[in-house]
């Protein structure tokens, strides 16, 4: 998990002078909560068998661990996409990189 999270955090805490600055403020970046999240679920639902099992009753095919690999990748690129169309609130999961604010566009 630890490492999953450090992984997917794309270098918020480089260079090692800036510490813990990625945490501070009054939201928790993209890449650091949706790394918490992907870490936990690909974890749980590929190393754990009675969390598999459990989750396999209510979504067969969460069985598969390739499946639950593929749940992870659209996760990935659907949020961010949902966002961008307006069908998800900008903001949940913290500020994401991928997703262009119109107000920030600079029309020519």
């Amino acid at each position: 998990l630890l490492c999953g999270m450090i992984g997917g955090c794309g270098g918020a805490f480089m260079p090692l002078s800036n510490g813990l600055k990625a945490l501070e403020g009054s939201t928790i970046p993209w890449r650091v909560q949706s790394s918490a999240v992907m870490s936990a679920w690909h974890h749980l639902l590929t190393h754990d068998a009675a969390v598999r099992a459990s989750a396999a009753a209510y979504v067969p095919f969460l069985a598969d661990p390739a499946m639950v690999k593929l749940c992870g990748i659209l996760f990935f690129a659907g949020l961010p996409a949902l966002q961008q169309l307006g069908l998800l609130p900008a903001g949940l999961l913290g500020p994401n990189p991928f997703v262009i604010n119109a107000a920030k566009v600079k029309r020519a």
